[in-house]
């Protein structure tokens, strides 16, 4: 598999100011990254486990944590 890298720049003092790692927020923004492209009808349900630690399931249950209405988005 292919992968592509992004890179973001930030001053040194925006992970302290937001208490985490590199590695945490790197995972977040991949998180938040495929909540905002599934909302968006980018994506199916199925792909954010893909990029992300998390399973269907675990996504799916996150976008109810989050209000998000999961079961309406249909990719075709």
């Amino acid at each position: 598999m292919n992968t592509l890298s992004l890179k973001i720049d930030l001053q040194s003092e925006f992970l302290s100011a937001i208490n985490e790692t590199s590695e945490q927020f790197r995972q977040e923004i991949k998180f938040w990254a495929a909540v905002c492209m599934y909302c968006f009808g980018n994506i199916n349900i199925i792909t954010p486990s893909t990029f992300s630690r998390y399973n269907q399931t675990g996504f799916e249950n996150l976008l109810q944590n989050l209000k998000v209405p999961f079961s309406i988005i249909i990719i075709v």
